[in-house]
């Protein structure tokens, strides 16, 4: 995701996923596939790897 708004994450692949737990600010799904997430904390950056 950037500025822009040309992302290329498929949110409705995660949407559709099955949920473990979900509470107000959160829900837990399960995926075959593990995703990977590199936060960049001081820059404010973070990317999601994953297929």
């Amino acid at each position: 995701m950037n500025e822009n708004g040309d992302d290329r994450f498929d949110w409705e692949a995660l949407r559709g996923c099955p949920v473990v737990q979900e509470t107000e600010f959160l829900r837990h799904v399960r995926r075959e596939r593990p995703l990977k997430l590199k936060i960049d904390g001081k820059r404010g950056r973070g990317v999601i790897i994953g297929a």
